[in-house]
C-alpha cells in the first residue's frame, strides 16, 4: 500500500472513530459482495471492488476500488466511492452519493447529514396515535366492565391527584421491591412454584389496577378538557376519548412531546394509586379503614 492510499485509509478510520460508529474493514482480493442479506454500516473497502446485491444499514466507503448495484442492493446512509467508480445505480435507494470525495472532509460532512442521524417524526406519530386509540380502547372496555369501580378511583383522583400520584409512586416502588425478593426466593427452587404464583398473581392484579386508574385519570383529564369547551355534563366514554385525543395531538408537537409524555406517567401513578387506595373501586377510604387500628366494641 502506497503513502498516499495508507494516509487516505487512516484519515478515514479517524473520522468513523471519531463519529463512534463501528467499522468493518473488508479485505478480498477476489472482490467483496455485499448480502442478500442485510449488513449493518458503517461499512470501509478499501483496495478491491464491491457488489451491493441486499440492503447496507449505514454507510459505505469504499477507496480505491467501484462499486456495481445489483436488484435489491441499496444503502441506506452515504455512498462514498473514493477514487473508483459507481455502476448501474438506476433504481438503488442511496441516502446520500458521494464519488472521488476527500475521505476525511466528505464522508464527516455526509455521515452529518445521513437520513439515520434525523429523527423521525412520522413514525413518533405512528405510534403516538396508535397508543392514544389503544389507550381509549383499553380504558373503555374497563369502564364499561366495572363501571361503578372505575367511579370511585375517578372520585380519588379528582379529589386529591398528588395524594394518588405519590401514593401510586409509592405503591409501584413495594411492587418492585417484592419482585426482586421473589426472584431471589425463586433462585433456591423450593420457592419456585410460589413465586410464579405469585408473579402471575401480582402480575394480574397490577396491571388491572393500573388500566382502572390510568382510565379514571383518562377521563378526569379528558372532562377538564371539554369542560373549557363547554361541554361540563360530557359522559365518561367522550371524556376518555377527549383524554386520548387531546394527550396524542399534544405529544406530537415537538416543543411538549417529552413534557406531555412525562404528565401522561404522573396520571398513570395517580390513577394506579387511586386504585391501591380505593381496594380496585370497592369504596373510598379502603385502605384507610384497614390500616386503622380495629378497637373492640365491647369495650
Amino acid at each position: 500500500m502506497g503513502p498516499i492510499k495508507g494516509i487516505a485509509l487512516l484519515s478515514v478510520l479517524a473520522c468513523c472513530l471519531g463519529y463512534g460508529q463501528s467499522i468493518e474493514v473488508a479485505r478480498n482480493p477476489g472482490g467483496m459482495v455485499l448480502g442478500p442479506d442485510a449488513v449493518s454500516g458503517p461499512v470501509v473497502v478499501t483496495g478491491q471492488n464491491v457488489t451491493v446485491k441486499g440492503p447496507v444499514n449505514g454507510d459505505l466507503l469504499i477507496t480505491d476500488g467501484s462499486v456495481r448495484f445489483d436488484l435489491g442492493g441499496s444503502v441506506s446512509g452515504a455512498l462514498v466511492v473514493v477514487r473508483g467508480e459507481v455502476s448501474n445505480l438506476v433504481g438503488a435507494p442511496i441516502g446520500k452519493i458521494s464519488v472521488g470525495a476527500n475521505p476525511p472532509q466528505d464522508y464527516a460532512r455526509l455521515m452529518a447529514e445521513s437520513p439515520k442521524d434525523q429523527f423521525d417524526y412520522r413514525g413518533w406519530i405512528g405510534l403516538m396515535a396508535l397508543w392514544g386509540a389503544v389507550s381509549f380502547i383499553l380504558s373503555s372496555i374497563t369502564y364499561v366492565l366495572a363501571r361503578r369501580r372505575s367511579e370511585v378511583a375517578r372520585s380519588a383522583v379528582a379529589q386529591a391527584p398528588w395524594r394518588t400520584a405519590l401514593f401510586g409512586l409509592g405503591s409501584a416502588g413495594v411492587v418492585g421491591l417484592l419482585t426482586i425478593v421473589n426472584l431471589l426466593l425463586c433462585r433456591t427452587g423450593i420457592w419456585l412454584p410460589i413465586g410464579i404464583a405469585l408473579f402471575v398473581a401480582a402480575g394480574l392484579a397490577s396491571l388491572g389496577a393500573l388500566w382502572l386508574g390510568y382510565g379514571a385519570g383518562l377521563e378526569q383529564f379528558g372532562s377538564g378538557v371539554l369542560r373549557r369547551l363547554g361541554r361540563p355534563y360530557a359522559g365518561a366514554i367522550a371524556s376518555r376519548a377527549a383524554g386520548a385525543g387531546t394527550l396524542t395531538v399534544l405529544k406530537c408537537i415537538p416543543i411538549l412531546g417529552f413534557a406531555v409524555v412525562l404528565f401522561e406517567v404522573g396520571m398513570a401513578l395517580s390513577g394506579f394509586g387511586a386504585s391501591v387506595e380505593t381496594g380496585f373501586g370497592t369504596s373510598r377510604g379502603w385502605l384507610a379503614s384497614r390500616m386503622r387500628p380495629q378497637t373492640d366494641p365491647s369495650l
